[in-house]
Formats: C-alpha cells, structure tokens, sequence
C-alpha cells in the first residue's frame, strides 16, 4: 500500500513539473480586446464636414465603471452658414461594452436630437482601425448608420459617419478629424 502511495505522489508530482515546463510557444495567447479602443482615451478637438456645413467639436473618452466600459462625450457646434442657415448645436453621449458572447464590442450612442443606436463594431486593430454598423436605431424610421474610425497615430483620429435610408446604400455623411488636447495638470 506504501509503495502505491508513493507511486501516486510521484506520479503527481511528474505531472506538476511537466505543467510548469510548458514553453511560451505552446500557451495560448492572450490579447487585450481593448486594445486599439484604449487609444482614444482623453480629450479632443475636431474639425466637422458634411452635409450640414462645417463647425468645430470636442470629444472626451474615458473609462467606467472599474474600467469595465468606455464612455465618450461629444459636443460640437456649426454656426449659421448656406448648408445650415439655423446652425446646429449637437450633443451625443455613447457607451462602448465588450460582448464576450459575440466576441464584438457594441456601441450604443444616445444623441440629442432622440435617437438611440446601437452599433456591432469589427475591429481592424492591426490597423488600428474599427468599423461600427447600427443593428437597431431607436426613433430612426428605418434610417441605418455606419461609423469607421481610423487612429492615425497616438495624437490624431478620424471618423466618416454614412446613413442609409430604407433599400438604398450608405452614403457619407459627415467626415472629421480629431486631435488630442493636451493634458491640463
């Protein structure tokens, strides 16, 4: 009975050293899904052109709720001009989550003028790159929307907002370029 005793201890042990050999080459690799959506993290400022003019705005992410999601603010303001003679005060509040089960982020963005969209978002992080499609847009009448933000390097990011109404194709909406505001100490 001793001998099996030890015959197991050292089996055991056998199996522990063997656990801890494993090389780096065979463990999994384990990547942070928030990688490229880190850097956007902090303020910015950005020049606004689309279909309703021109105008200037400000941007703010940062991480909530222990870090568990991103959140961003967003204003931004176009004075009267031909493309929009009334001008245009825009706020938007947006919530980006990590849905493990569909191993996609989802973005869903609520905007002053009423409407709520919730965007599934393909990440291109090689390219520090993301592409974010409506799957439901509250109050939008059919309206779909697509956001592709592309990182141009630590200091400088940039969007194109298309829609598309019912049966027909995207179609540019806006265009911006973000740069990051220094950090004020």
């Amino acid at each position: 009975m001793r001998r099996h005793v030890e015959l197991l201890a050292l089996v055991f042990a056998l199996s522990l050293a063997t656990e801890h050999t494993v090389t780096a080459q065979e463990r999994p690799v384990v990547t942070d899904q928030w990688e490229t959506l880190k850097l956007l993290v902090g303020s910015w400022e950005g020049a606004i052109d689309g279909i309703l003019g021109t105008g200037k705005g400000v941007r703010v992410y940062e991480f909530i709720i222990r870090d568990r999601y991103l959140s961003s603010k967003h204003s931004s303001v176009r004075l009267p001009q031909e493309k929009s003679p009334q001008g245009d005060n825009h706020e938007e509040l947006g919530i980006f989550s990590y849905d493990a089960t569909r191993a996609k982020f989802v973005y869903r963005q609520f905007v002053v003028e009423g409407f709520v969209n919730q965007y599934v978002c393909e990440m291109e992080s090689e390219q520090s790159k993301f592409v974010c499609v409506t799957e439901s847009v509250e109050n939008g009448g059919g309206l779909r929307a697509r956001w592709t933000v592309t990182i141009q390097n630590s200091f400088i990011f940039d969007e194109v907002f298309e829609l598309a109404e019912p049966g027909r194709d995207f179609e540019e909406f806006f265009r911006n370029r973000w740069e990051r505001l220094p950090r004020i100490r």
